[in-house]
């Protein structure tokens, strides 16, 4: 598929930046909106920033496909109110406006068995380190950049609902 448009929400995190990263450096987008609380770091003629309060989002420009890459941690967000305010409002806010643009294909990422409960994130990447061999694949810790590839690969030709387990991604 060429002359792609896309928009990524989350460009700014961890696994979005390493999406707006590949996004810019493949020659079939053409043109790439960043929505976020701020901008990236990042200047390219490709890119449109939109800085944008989730809560109150207006219409989005049309495009071909949206990445989903918003999310933070119970520490960073403060309290659960906030925690699900990006994780699952901010999301579904995009989601909908995307719907609404006539946007085909969407790309989301999140936890492994995320539990808007769960107070073990530090503990569980740390057991995760040092009991690898012990947890499934699913479960594993995974870099951010094989997520990236992983979305940005099979995003444009996904048909249906397809769901790509980080053991996969690896």
């Amino acid at each position: 598929m060429a002359n792609r448009t896309v928009i990524i929400a989350g460009a700014t995190g961890l696994v979005g930046r390493e999406i707006l990263n590949g996004l810019l450096a493949d020659e079939s987008v053409v043109e790439v909106h960043s929505l976020g609380r701020r901008a990236p770091a990042i200047r390219h003629p490709k890119l449109t920033t939109h800085v944008v309060d989730f809560a109150a989002l207006s219409s989005l420009p049309p495009a071909d496909e949206v990445y989903l890459a918003l999310g933070t941690t119970i520490k960073v967000a403060g309290n659960q109110a906030a925690f699900r305010a990006i994780d699952y409002d901010a999301n579904l806010a995009v989601a909908t406006s995307a719907l609404v643009a006539d946007v085909k294909k969407a790309g989301l990422v999140s936890a492994m068995g995320a539990d808007p409960n769960s107070k073990g994130e530090k503990l569980g990447f740390a057991l995760g380190k040092a009991l690898g061999f012990l947890i499934p694949p699913n479960y594993k810790p995974i870099e951010a950049t094989a997520v990236a590839k992983a979305l940005l690969y099979a995003v444009p030709s996904a048909k249906g609902k397809t769901i790509l387990l980080s053991g996969s991604m690896r």
